[in-house]
């Protein structure tokens, strides 16, 4: 009983000795606090002011203060010494992000591809991105649109470097709107839902249903403690979105998450104030820690789940009770075939050498014709046309193709196909041919003759390409 007491004694003061630390990066400051054993250590929580600025390099001064502010207020407290931080969590302000919402696209199957058409759209879109910008996309159903977000590379090393100097693991990085849309508590949502959420010099405005398909980063500087003047110009701004947006005009009363003030009420019949539990700490901070249990797929930070010593044990004993029951299928599946070979070996010895077939040279040759006539029949051609049009970059155009089959002595299942096809250059022309080579299921292509068209006045080049397929 009393090994029992000092166990859970031992557990309590271990839980105590590692922490949390949560940052918000906001539009106008950033603020950080650590939690552990249950509570907000006391005199963790730091400030830093920023300018809105929206330049993601603007919080990395910040960070760097808040860094420093920490190691003093762990110099200072002779509690926090032994203090171990387990991990960082992070959010940051949609202001210092790139947020875009992208139509269905089929390019979006496959995650190759769709980080790439996220880029070039986001690109298209004005926004300034580079190669080491972290792109994240949410994961919405099949065929519905997707939420895409661009995190800065400077600002995500900073807050790495953050978190390695404080000697954590950083577990997640979320923005604050898809937060606050998971997080905050709200009445039960609809298939038309929104929510606005107010902080200090933002206005973020998110659309969706049972899952945030958009949002609209607004910077406003007249929010502060005047409840009349923020209701005013909240009131003002749902009318101009009703009138633009069909699908905000649905929603009956809309939600407000206030962090800019807290405990602030508001009195129109067409807002909803979003209160969160009394708290130690800012709303802000307090909607971080909430966001612990979020597990989205726009976070920066990969999931890396984490198994317990009972998870473990128990995959460990799955493992061998299904290493135990393939053995005994693969020695029942050994005495099987065994059975089925004497089995077999038994019937032929019993069945008479069946009389051999004389075919004459017509049947031969008829065979042979009927071969190849089904061999034609069977030629994928919807694959081979789908194979053959050119990408959007080379400028060239199909104009006629052959299907040249097999001849009837080919062992190997090879075909080809002859295209004839038009480009504007010389350039063109090859950069087909290389393609059709190298498209599946072709297996080699090779220009066979090609000439100007002299009677056009682009002079465009024609050319003949055959290319050989296999199945």
């Amino acid at each position: 009983m009393l090994g029992k007491r000092i166990k859970r004694i031992g557990k309590a003061r271990q839980g105590k000795d590692r922490g949390t630390l949560f940052i918000v990066i906001g539009a106008q400051e950033i603020e950080s606090g650590v939690h552990a054993g249950g509570n907000w250590l006391k005199d963790s929580v730091q400030r830093a002011p920023l300018d809105l600025t929206q330049d993601a390099a603007a919080p990395i001064a910040a960070l760097d203060q808040i860094e420093l502010a920490l190691k003093r207020w762990r110099d200072a407290q002779p509690a926090a010494a032994s203090l171990k931080v387990r991990e960082v969590r992070v959010l940051i302000s949609d202001i210092w992000l790139a947020t875009a919402s992208l139509p269905w696209s089929g390019m979006l199957k496959r995650a190759d591809t769709a980080e790439a058409f996220a880029r070039g759209q986001m690109e298209a879109a004005g926004f300034d991105l580079t190669t080491a910008d972290t792109v994240k996309l949410d994961d919405a159903r099949f065929g519905a649109p997707r939420l895409v977000l661009a995190y800065p590379s400077v600002l995500l090393t900073a807050i790495a470097r953050l978190a390695t100097g404080v000697g954590a693991v950083l577990a997640s990085v979320l923005p604050l709107s898809v937060t606050a849309w998971e997080a905050a508590p709200r009445p039960q949502r609809s298939k038309a839902d929104a929510l606005l959420v107010l902080e200090r010099g933002l206005l973020l405005t998110a659309q969706g249903s049972a899952r945030m398909s958009e949002v609209m980063v607004r910077a406003e500087a007249d929010f502060g403690a005047d409840a009349a003047r923020t209701e005013q110009v909240l009131r003002e701004h749902i009318q101009r979105m009703r009138l633009r947006d069909l699908h905000f005009s649905q929603v009956k009363r809309i939600p407000v998450l206030n962090l800019s003030a807290a405990g602030a009420t508001l009195t129109d019949a067409d807002l909803l104030c979003i209160s969160l539990p009394a708290s130690a700490v800012s709303a802000r901070l307090h909607l971080a820690w909430l966001s612990r249990r979020c597990r989205l797929a726009i976070d920066a930070v990969a999931a890396k789940p984490a198994m317990t010593a009972v998870q473990w044990g128990v995959a460990a004993m799955a493992v061998l009770l299904c290493g135990g029951l393939l053995f005994q299928v693969w020695q029942m599946h050994g005495r099987v075939k065994l059975v089925r070979q004497q089995l077999a070996a038994s019937q032929a010895a019993q069945r008479p050498p069946p009389a051999p077939v004389a075919w004459s040279r017509e049947e031969v040759t008829r065979v042979q014709a009927v071969n190849v006539a089904i061999r034609e029949l069977n030629l994928p051609i919807a694959t081979l046309l789908r194979a053959l049009q050119p990408p959007a970059d080379i400028a060239a155009a199909v104009l006629n193709v052959e299907v040249m089959g097999a001849a009837p002595s080919s062992t190997d299942g090879s075909a080809g196909v002859r295209i004839v096809a038009e480009a504007h250059t010389g350039a063109d022309m090859a950069r087909y041919v290389a393609f059709v080579a190298e498209r599946k299921p072709f297996t080699g292509a090779y220009l066979s003759r090609h000439e100007i068209v002299e009677a056009s006045p682009e002079r465009p080049y024609r050319f003949t390409v055959e290319a050989v397929w296999a199945e």
